[in-house]
């Protein structure tokens, strides 16, 4: 996957500042596709599924 260098992907949405995808100027995805992916077998609800191309943006990260 590559970055795009953090365009705005109005398809995707995405609150999550700490991702090093997430632009900065709105809550959106800077990619241009996702992988989404469950950690349970038999996911009951949003909580069971994740974004799988989360990467931390260690720039906000505290020491």
């Amino acid at each position: 996957m590559e970055i795009n260098t953090r365009k705005v992907n109005e398809s995707i949405k995405c609150t999550v500042d700490e991702c090093k995808y997430h632009c900065e100027t709105a809550d959106y995805c800077s990619l241009d596709m996702i992988k989404v992916g469950a950690h349970e077998s038999c996911p009951k609800d949003s909580q069971c599924v994740d974004c799988q191309s989360f990467a931390p943006d260690v720039t906000k990260m505290t020491k």
